[in-house]
């Protein structure tokens, strides 16, 4: 009996060992986060973020008629604010949740995808090259998908590091290029958008390639452990 305890307690250690090295965060209460209420400030604000979206698609297509494309990037400067805010706020009134750290960075992915799918249509005076669009709409899915597969089976969230976190202000900023049709002056002649573009798809591709190391070496390294067990879902819940 005391070897079978001791062997469970081994097993559930080196899970988060894993999952600890694999840069990922543990659900429930021994994570330091709890699934905790969805209708928090910090949620909230992710919410907005993601209603945004609205405005953004009126004013991307007005174009230059109106300042529409200044409006736009307006809000996309707004967007990215609510984005900083809601992270702090969290961290702040101690309102970090599951549901946050599932919710910001699927509104992230949502946000970019609309606003890619956006650009690239072929009314645009300057559209974002469909190849690019469909490297990013690519990654954000399988990384999706990984993640909730991740959280199925080990109970863990895959967060962002600084190669995710790298790509998404890459991409970001080549949409934001685009948005504007921004053309580089004469001082910087390397800020075009084309330039970005390319920056953005190596860390893409690489960063991609990480997430998707860490999250094989999470789920498949050690396939006895891969679904948690009764007790460890009931510790989840509480």
């Amino acid at each position: 009996m005391t070897g079978a305890v001791t062997q469970k307690m081994g097993k559930n250690a080196h899970l988060k060992d894993s999952a600890k090295e694999s840069g990922c965060g543990k659900i429930g209460a021994s994570g330091g986060t709890s699934h905790g209420p969805i209708v928090t400030i910090p949620n909230l604000l992710t919410f907005a973020r993601l209603l945004l979206l609205v405005p953004l698609f009126y004013f991307l297509k007005r174009g230059t008629e109106g300042y529409g494309n200044s409006w736009a990037l307006a809000i996309i400067g707004l967007a990215l604010l609510t984005d900083i805010l809601d992270g702090f706020l969290a961290r702040v009134l101690k309102q970090a949740t599951d549901w946050g750290r599932l919710f910001d960075p699927l509104t992230d992915k949502i946000w970019l995808a609309g606003l890619g799918i956006f650009l690239a249509l072929p009314w645009r005076a300057n559209p974002l090259p469909l190849g690019f669009l469909i490297l990013v709409l690519f990654r954000d899915v399988t990384i999706v998908l990984a993640g909730i597969h991740a959280y199925r089976r080990r109970r863990v969230v895959l967060e962002a590091n600084f190669l995710g976190k790298m790509s998404m202000f890459l991409t970001a900023l080549t949409l934001v290029f685009y948005t504007v049709n921004f053309e580089s002056p004469e001082t910087f002649p390397w800020a075009q958008p084309q330039i970005i573009l390319w920056i953005s798809v190596v860390f893409l591709v690489v960063s991609g390639l990480a997430y998707f190391m860490r999250y094989w070496a999470l789920v498949f390294s050690h396939p006895e452990q891969a679904k948690p067990s009764a007790s460890s879902s009931t510790q989840m819940d509480s």
